[in-house]
């Protein structure tokens, strides 16, 4: 009897296609750090007929302008259908979307459109915002096949890898990624059913694999205007060894890069006159290793400048100059309350006579720098707040001011009930009342920080009052604002 070959599907002769997505107000690290880790990859590299990877990386402000105005003309073709035409359009075999605060919202609606219509396609969902509740996604997202908390770059490859061993199968859309990888949360067939949760966390990233992450091309686009924050990202190390528990960075790992590693790859962004931003958590933490690296970038000529959040007992007169030297044009620092007891409650270190030293070598080297602060702190009130824009006012420091998020999976989220912390279950999470902040004290200390930008910060009326005097400037403000500072500090 003659043998009968059967060939395989045309499909399985084209690579696999993998789509990354992102939408975000400056060109996506995430997707770089994706691609690189899977084109250096051996085992995917053996594969018969190889593995494309196609980045999608649009700046989010289009997407918002057009959401509205699509509203006030009643009409349904948008950004968001030409993004989606563009993503189906090639068939790829995975669709991750890189998800974070301001952009999850848009990310999901757009996932949920690619997996109707790729119905045998894997998408994905990876990125801080879906860390801590990847559960939950799954069960309000019928259409997601998986999320993947922590390092998304093992877990990707891994989800890779059991994809292209079931290419040339028969078509079945109910075909889900495979339980038992660690750091993926897998949908469980029926929908109905529970999430198949993680085997345990995701290992982390090897960072001498993310390499060379910014092609040529990706950075001369970056004369692009339409990002809002047209900086390049790049990371030093991940993890934090600080254990504030409004913040997500403690629970990861100390993971960094090679000294020798970071000042080349920072060179050749610096050289091409871009504008850096690393996002560590804050870059300074590990002294003498940000020492030597600013000290190395102080050798050589460039163009580009560096921005960075820095822990403020980090900052002395050694590293200041390093700063200046290295053309860092700003630093962030963290002070987020000069409330002792709202720093006990979320577990952040005090220090004030650090923070007082780190802005004076900072000012005395031109080092520009700005300092957050937070309201809604559990243990503080109204009151602890304007303290704390006194307090830098009277040390003419720039304030940036955000009021407390209730991020998912983060350590303050076990803590919200006993504050009586009552959050926004969507992006961005933000506080709507607590045990010492009733919502009205929130609009309150929101507006005080309004009325500080643009009456007090400066001017006029500035300068009619005793910064020096405690209570002057929260009583001006208040009184501008027809409100009475005897009434600010009263519980809810």
């Amino acid at each position: 009897m003659t043998g009968v070959a059967v060939s395989p599907p045309a499909e399985v002769h084209r690579p696999l296609r993998i789509a990354l997505v992102s939408l975000g107000h400056c060109p996506s690290l995430a997707l770089r750090n994706l691609r690189r880790y899977l084109e250096s990859d051996a085992e995917l590299a053996l594969a018969p007929a190889g593995v494309e990877v196609l980045l999608f990386d649009w700046p989010l402000q289009p997407f918002l302008r057009d959401a509205d105005s699509a509203i006030q003309r009643w009409s349904f073709s948008t950004r968001f259908d030409q993004a989606l035409d563009e993503v189906v359009a090639p068939g790829p075999d995975i669709v991750g979307f890189s998800c974070y605060l301001w952009n999850v919202q848009l990310s999901l609606r757009l996932a949920d459109a690619v997996a109707r219509l790729l119905p045998e396609s894997w998408v994905l969902l990876g990125g801080p915002d879906v860390s801590g509740r990847g559960a939950e996604i799954l069960t309000r997202h019928p259409a997601i096949a998986a999320v993947v908390e922590g390092d998304g770059e093992e877990p990707l490859r891994r989800l890779v890898v059991a994809r292209q061993q079931t290419r040339g199968t028969p078509c079945d859309p109910a075909r889900k990624p495979p339980e038992g990888i660690p750091g993926v949360l897998v949908r469980r067939t029926p929908p109905a059913a529970a999430a198949a949760p993680a085997a345990s966390t995701a290992p982390a990233t090897d960072m001498t694999r993310l390499t060379a992450v910014w092609d040529a091309g990706e950075l001369d686009a970056l004369a692009d205007q339409s990002w809002s924050w047209p900086h390049v990202l790049y990371e030093t190390l991940r993890g934090c060894p600080y254990a504030c528990s409004y913040c997500m960075y403690g629970k990861t790992p100390l993971n960094a890069k090679e000294e020798g590693l970071v000042v080349s790859e920072l060179l050749a962004l610096l050289r091409r006159g871009l504008a850096v931003e690393i996002i560590d958590p804050t870059f300074t933490t590990y002294v003498q290793r940000a020492k030597r690296i600013l000290a190395e970038l102080a050798r050589h000529d460039y163009r580009g400048t560096l921005y960075f959040e820095a822990y403020p007992d980090s900052i002395d007169g050694e590293m200041a100059d390093l700063l200046a030297a290295a053309r860092v044009t700003c630093v962030g620092l963290g002070l987020q309350t000069i409330s002792s007891q709202g720093l006990r409650e979320v577990r952040r270190p005090e220090n004030r006579e650090r923070f007082e030293r780190a802005i004076a070598e900072l000012r005395r080297a031109r080092v520009r720098f700005y300092v957050d602060i937070i309201y809604g702190l559990p243990g503080t009130r109204p009151f602890d707040f304007f303290a704390t824009v006194e307090y830098l006012a009277a040390r003419d420091c720039e304030i940036v001011a955000y009021r407390l998020l209730g991020l998912p999976g983060s350590p303050l989220m076990r803590d919200a009930e006993r504050f009586g912390m009552v959050f926004s279950s969507d992006p961005p999470y933000e506080l709507l009342r607590s045990d010492t902040f009733s919502l009205a004290d929130l609009r309150l200390c929101e507006r005080f920080y309004e009325s500080y930008l643009s009456d007090w910060s400066g001017g006029e009326r500035r300068d009619r009052i005793d910064l020096a005097l405690p209570g002057a400037l929260t009583r001006g403000i208040l009184d501008s604002l027809g409100q009475s500072s005897a009434g600010a500090d009263q519980s809810p």
